[in-house]
């Protein structure tokens, strides 16, 4: 009788297993999901940038995507690909790198398909926001037209940020000079008092 129960409760831990793995998503899955995340996301940025500043005969670059969305930073485009090279955020300041020979073209700065997905994935990182789909694909968009406070570097606690303190607290590179400076995403400089 024992045998029989155990033999049982084996069978049925056993089902159990095989129903559940059989309906987890597998990486490939996952990675299909966040590919298309992704595609929604490219999508949508560009043609609300179109909406916002206009058509780019090239493509979209990073500078062009900053002044179409309000709620970008340049921080955003950490490790962003481009077309033809990558871009860089440092010591406060987005800079492009060529990576590619010659020739160079007039779309090198163009963010490659690979550059909206790493782009989505910083974005969403930065605002808090698990894109799980097409849906919150295109809410992460939305969210790039406003400007709300405490999203992004600009605040801290749901305040602006006025001082030194507050700007180093935030995270923000500080410029070992005499007295020390920090600098924030929008371009403010605070200044440390001695």
């Amino acid at each position: 009788m024992k045998k029989r129960l155990i033999t049982w409760g084996i069978i049925v831990i056993t089902m159990f297993a095989v129903i559940w793995l059989a309906k987890s998503p597998t990486s490939e899955e996952n990675k299909f999901n966040e590919s298309n995340a992704a595609k929604t996301f490219q999508s949508d940025l560009v043609e609300t940038g179109i909406e916002a500043v206009g058509q780019p005969i090239e493509g979209f670059d990073a500078f062009m995507l900053l002044k179409a969305f309000p709620g970008l930073f340049e921080s955003d485009f950490a490790d962003v690909k481009s077309l033809e090279g990558i871009y860089e955020y440092k010591d406060g300041e987005l800079t492009y790198k060529r990576t590619t020979g010659q020739p160079v073209t007039s779309a090198e700065k163009t963010i490659s398909n690979e550059g909206y997905e790493k782009l989505l994935k910083n974005v969403s990182k930065r605002l808090g926001m698990k894109i799980e789909g097409d849906k919150s694909a295109k809410e992460l968009v939305q969210e790039l037209l406003k400007k709300e406070e405490g999203k992004g570097g600009l605040f801290l606690n749901n305040s602006f940020i006025t001082d030194f303190e507050e700007c180093m607290k935030a995270g923000y590179p500080v410029m070992e000079s005499y007295p020390r400076q920090c600098k924030t995403e929008d371009g403010n400089s605070f200044v440390e008092k001695i």
